[in-house]
C-alpha cells in the first residue's frame, strides 16, 4: 500500500507524444478511467490544440513506476472585465471556444489499487509546489469520483466553489437485460404515449429502420450528414452549434479516423423508408454507450407529436440492449427528453479551488448580493 510519501509528482511540458502515449496507455490499463479521459481522446485533443496552446504533464511516480497523470493549462481568466486571475485548467484548455468539446467523466488518471494516495499527492504537489495559478479548475467530475471527497476538503486557506452542478441521466441496460424487462415498460406511460405515438406517425412513411456504418468511409459520411442537420437546427434558433469551429471539426473528424475502426465511436442512422430521421454520435467505453452528439430531420411543419430525437434513442437503446452494453450514459445536462427516457440519474460537478486572494473575497461578495437580489425579485 503506498503513501503520499513515497510518491514523486512533477510537471513538465510535452516532450514525446509517443513516450506519452506509451505511458498513457499503460497506466489507463491499471486506471478506472472514462472515455474523455483516456489516450484516444487525449491524442486526438493534443494534435488539435492550436500551437499557442501547450498543456503539461502532471506525473505521479512510485519508483520507476507511473502512477498518475493529466494534463494541465495555465490561462489567464478575465471574468466581468474587472476580475483577472491565472487559472490552472485539469484536461482543458481555459479557452472557452476551445472547450466547447465540453469533457465530462473528468478526472486524474490513476492507478487503481492507489487511488486515494496518489490523487491527494497530486493535488498536495499542485498546492505546495507549482505556486503560478490563482484558481484551479476541476470540470464536470463525477459524484462518486474519488477526487470529489478529496476537492470537497481543501486544505486550510484554499476556498473550494460549486461553480455547476447537472445530473447526467442513464439507462441501466444490464439491470434491463438480466431482468428480462421491457425498456419501455419502465418509462412513464405518458412517455409511453407519446413514443408510441410518435412512431406510428414517423412509420406512415415506412419501416423505422436504425443502420450502422459498413466501412470507415461510411461512417465519416455519417459523420458529415449528422454535423450538417445540427449545425442547422441549432443555427436557426441563433446558436452557433457543437460543430461550428474548425477546431471542433478537425477533431471529431480525428477521433472517428482513429477510434471508430477500434470500436470506440457509434454512429447510428435512423431511418422511416427512404427518409432519414437523424443520426446519433455516441462514444463506446467498457460497456458504456456515452450520447454525445446528434442531429435530427425537425417537421417543417412543426408537428409536435413528431418526436425523432425520441424516437432515436429509444431505437439505440433497443439496439445496444440487445448488443449487450451495459449504460446507455446520456452526459450531462437538464433536458426533458434525457429525464424522460431514463432509469437512473447521478451528478456531475464543475469546482474551482482559489488560494486566499482579496480579490476573490470580493468577487464571491458581490455574487451573493447578486444571488439575494435575484431571490428578493423572484419572491416579489
Amino acid at each position: 500500500m503506498l503513501n503520499t510519501a513515497s510518491i514523486t509528482v512533477t510537471i513538465a511540458p510535452i516532450s514525446s507524444i509517443d513516450e506519452l502515449g506509451r505511458a498513457w496507455s499503460d497506466l489507463q490499463g491499471r486506471a478506472k478511467h472514462s472515455f474523455f479521459t483516456s489516450w484516444g481522446w487525449m491524442k486526438c485533443w493534443l494534435a488539435c490544440l492550436p500551437k499557442d496552446v501547450s498543456p503539461e504533464v502532471l506525473m505521479a511516480k512510485s519508483g520507476d513506476d507511473v502512477v498518475g497523470l493529466a494534463l494541465l493549462c495555465l490561462r489567464l481568466q478575465r471574468r466581468r472585465k474587472v476580475f483577472v486571475a491565472d487559472g490552472l485548467f485539469l484536461n482543458e484548455t481555459g479557452n472557452e471556444r476551445l472547450d466547447e468539446l465540453t469533457i465530462e467523466h473528468n478526472g486524474l488518471l490513476v492507478d487503481s489499487a492507489n487511488a486515494i494516495d496518489v490523487s491527494r499527492a497530486c493535488l498536495a504537489f499542485l498546492l505546495e509546489q507549482h505556486s503560478d495559478w490563482d484558481e484551479l479548475h476541476f470540470s464536470g467530475i463525477d459524484e462518486y469520483d474519488s477526487l470529489t471527497a478529496l476537492i470537497n476538503e481543501p486544505p486550510l486557506g484554499i476556498e473550494c466553489q460549486l461553480f455547476k452542478e447537472t445530473t447526467f441521466e442513464t439507462v441501466n441496460l444490464a439491470t434491463l437485460r438480466e431482468s428480462g424487462a421491457d425498456y419501455l415498460s419502465k418509462l412513464s406511460s405518458n412517455t409511453r404515449q407519446q413514443v408510441r405515438r410518435s412512431m406510428r406517425l414517423f412509420e406512415q412513411a415506412g419501416p423505422l429502420e436504425l443502420d450502422e456504418p459498413q466501412s470507415l468511409a461510411e461512417a465519416e459520411q455519417y459523420y458529415v450528414e449528422m454535423k450538417q442537420l445540427h449545425q442547422a437546427y441549432w443555427q436557426a434558433k441563433g446558436h452557433p452549434g457543437a460543430f461550428g469551429s474548425d477546431f471542433c471539426d478537425r477533431f471529431h473528424r480525428m477521433l472517428i479516423t482513429e477510434l471508430w475502426p477500434l470500436g470506440e465511436i457509434q454512429l447510428l442512422r435512423i431511418r422511416n423508408g427512404s427518409a432519414t430521421m437523424g443520426y446519433l454520435y455516441n462514444f463506446l467505453h467498457e460497456g458504456r454507450v456515452l450520447c454525445y452528439q446528434s442531429g435530427f430531420d425537425y417537421d417543417e411543419e412543426g408537428d409536435p407529436k413528431r418526436k425523432p430525437g425520441m424516437v432515436s434513442h429509444v431505437l439505440a437503446v433497443q439496439h445496444n440492449l440487445k448488443n449487450g452494453a451495459a449504460i446507455y450514459d446520456f452526459l450531462g445536462g437538464t433536458c426533458r427528453y434525457k429525464t424522460s427516457l431514463s432509469t437512473d440519474s447521478e451528478k456531475m460537478r464543475w469546482f474551482v479551488w482559489q488560494r486566499p486572494r482579496l480579490k476573490f473575497h470580493v468577487e464571491n461578495l458581490l455574487r451573493q448580493a447578486r444571488r439575494k437580489v435575484l431571490n428578493m425579485s423572484r419572491l416579489a
